[in-house]
Order: structure tokens, then sequence, then C-alpha cells
């Protein structure tokens, strides 16, 4: 993924890491949809909504 399409999407966060094949398409009851696929670069400590350690 580009910087440009990054920054369309607003995909800012410098941890996600895009494999080369990064758009999907699906249909999902019955709507095609784009599916977006990435990683992130670290494990957070706990999740942002809930406060969640992850252990």
């Amino acid at each position: 993924m580009d910087n440009d399409t990054r920054t369309l999407l607003n995909l800012t966060d410098p941890h996600l890491n895009f494999p080369h094949h990064w758009l999907k398409y699906k249909v999902i009851k019955n709507v095609r949809v784009a599916q977006i696929s990435c990683t992130l670069s670290y494990t957070p400590r706990a999740c942002p909504n809930c406060g969640v350690i992850n252990r």
C-alpha cells in the first residue's frame, strides 16, 4: 500500500504492516465489500477500548 492510499483511508498508525496483496473483495450478506488486511508490528499491552491486559 502506498502512502497516498494510507492517507486517503486515514490509516495513520505507523505500526501497521500491509502484505503485498492487502486488498480483497468479498460478498457478505449479498453485499460486495472491500477487505483490507494488515498486521500490527508489536503486541499491545492492553486493549485500548476495554483495558483488558494482553498476556
